[in-house]
């Protein structure tokens, strides 16, 4: 899957492996296993648990086995128990976010009322130039800070400082 330029960096086939290397950035910053350090298993034993390997069960399968309970499905989003829609309309939550707004509206919320200290989120980096690092892992303290790290982001992140691997073993 790597060879081919299908990884997504889920850091599953280093994770059940004991003996495997870290998880490296490839030159296009993507986290991808380190091949040579995975120990010598059939490739039959990795493919079946590569969520885009052809050998490994389709999530209709997995959810199957796991939920059996649900029985609404539906082709594009599989299979579900019930399914809510909603988005925010105090302020800009709903303009500034992803997903209408709700998670930074309840993480300011629960900041507002005590209940959580702090928030560990991903933000833009003050300064990419430092580690080459665009969005990290930061705790924010204030509403402000939390509106930060608002709208999602699609970039390789992780909680370890090591910016050239990631041992997630």
């Amino acid at each position: 899957m790597v060879q081919a330029n299908l990884c997504i960096g889920c850091g599953v086939c280093v994770a059940v492996c004991n003996q495997a290397g870290p998880m490296q950035l490839s030159p296009q910053g993507q986290l991808v296993p380190s091949l040579t350090d995975l120990p010598n298993q059939s490739a039959a034993s990795f493919s079946q648990l590569c969520p885009f390997s052809p050998e490994a069960p389709s999530e209709d399968i997995i959810s199957g086995s796991l939920f059996p309970e649900a029985q609404q499905s539906h082709p594009e989003i599989g299979r579900f128990l019930e399914s809510y829609v909603g988005h925010v309309l105090e302020g800009d939550f709903r303009a500034r976010g992803s997903s209408g707004g709700m998670v930074n509206w309840i993480l300011e919320e629960l900041l507002r009322t005590g209940q959580i200290d702090g928030v560990a989120h991903v933000k833009a980096c003050s300064d990419p130039q430092t580690d080459g690092r665009f969005f990290r892992y930061q705790i924010s303290r204030t509403p402000a800070e939390i509106r930060q790290g608002a709208q999602s982001r699609y970039y390789p992140v992780v909680f370890w400082p090591s910016v050239s691997s990631v041992n997630v073993c």
